[in-house]
């Protein structure tokens, strides 16, 4: 790399879910207390989700990925000491493992009825969590030049990010069932390809003007620019449980953006919205042991092998940025697996243990909230109602 790498703020919201400590499902309403007392400590930093049993909360604009860890690390330890003065433990992963949807309250305010009211019950199913990115981009069309050119990467930060492998008790076979649940609402999924911002603002004035769609912020798809902010959210990600697993895809995002500001654009394959659907799929079941389809190859190619390539394609920009190290982690990440897998294997080892379901997804609950706060300055000390092998 010859030239300076560039370099683009970036801000990461992460949404959490909120469990009792006693019983380890849902809190079944919002603690007005806790979450006040969570505005007194970060302000306008933390705010309600679309359910009561949702907190989430927004970094400011940070230029490294390292100011974004120390944010990040400060947030998480904040919400979880609240929430033990009050029974409650926030779990970073996108489904909780045994709570049911139609137990739980949405919350209340205008947004939120209207969604309500507008999806009805697909809006009250969707009871799941998300991690987003935001990436500072000052030039209009080059919002929409990055946004085509990083679509057939979206797979790979859904499989390096998969935390929703059960469902209402249910162990769905997948390692990320979050997107088939958003999927029901309108306006999901992959982004097609535009010419430029004229022509993603001609978009969003026909939905606008014919009644389809009056609010952008209600166009959820994996990956879209701001009408209001000058950046790009990059959306397909789950909610990392481990926080360094969260600043490992903010470090790709922004080495991609870098390494795209230095290199010519590719032409957009004209299938490539129809692979990367694909793609997605693939991500879904199998997290980071799934083979995903290369276009360049016309074959299937591992996960590991396309993030080996993609770590070592990124490595100069990533040094130069200040997050190398955050970048190589996506490589354990793949060795390890995601917090999927090792849900799953906690679930395994407490059926093998003989205890029954129930007892199973309270364990898997604990491995939450212990790695949620791991890396932060608070731990989890799991004193109430400790369920025994």
């Amino acid at each position: 790399m010859k030239s300076k790498p560039t370099r683009h703020t970036i801000g990461i919201e992460e949404e959490y879910l909120l469990v009792d400590l006693e019983t380890r499902a849902l809190v079944p309403k919002r603690n007005a207390p806790f979450f006040a007392a969570c505005r007194k400590e970060l302000g306008e930093q933390v705010t309600p989700e679309l359910f009561q049993s949702q907190i989430e909360i927004a970094t400011g604009v940070c230029k490294t990925v390292g100011a974004a860890r120390k944010e990040l690390s400060q947030m998480r330890a904040t919400i979880a000491a609240i929430a033990r003065e009050y029974g409650m433990a926030p779990i970073a992963c996108s489904t909780h493992p045994f709570s049911h949807w139609d137990e739980q309250r949405t919350t209340s305010g205008a947004r939120y009825s209207k969604i309500a009211q507008d999806y009805r019950l697909v809006a009250q199913r969707a009871l799941v969590c998300g991690m987003h990115i935001h990436a500072g981009i000052e030039e209009e069309d080059e919002r929409i030049r990055v946004m085509n050119r990083l679509v057939p990467y979206l797979p790979l930060f859904l499989a390096l990010s998969a935390s929703s492998p059960f469902w209402q008790g249910h162990a769905t076979g997948m390692k990320a069932f979050r997107p088939t649940i958003f999927g029901e609402l309108p306006r999901t999924g992959i982004p097609q390809v535009f010419a430029d911002w004229a022509e993603w603002q001609a978009f969003t004035h026909l939905f606008a003007k014919t009644g389809l769609c009056t609010d952008s912020s209600k166009i959820w798809w994996d990956l879209r620019p701001s009408l209001r902010q000058p950046t790009l959210e990059l959306r397909v990600a789950e909610i990392c449980t481990h926080l360094e697993d969260t600043l490992t895809l903010a470090a790709m995002y922004q080495s991609l953006l870098s390494m795209f500001a230095r290199t010519e654009d590719p032409v957009p394959h004209r299938f490539q919205k129809l692979v990367t659907e694909e793609n997605k799929w693939r991500a879904q079941l199998s997290g980071v042991a799934a083979e995903l389809a290369s276009l360049e190859r016309e074959r299937l190619v591992p996960v590991r092998e396309l993030v080996a390539e993609l770590v070592d394609e990124l490595a100069e920009d990533a040094d130069a940025l200040g997050c190398g190290s955050e970048l190589r982690r996506a490589n354990d990440i793949v060795a390890r697996g995601t917090s999927a897998d090792l849900q799953i294997s906690a679930w395994q080892a407490a059926k093998d243990a003989g205890l029954d379901d129930d007892q199973a997804g309270t364990k898997v609950v604990d491995l939450l909230i212990g790695m949620t706060v791991d890396g932060t300055k608070t731990k989890y000390r799991p004193t109430v109602n400790a369920v025994s092998a």
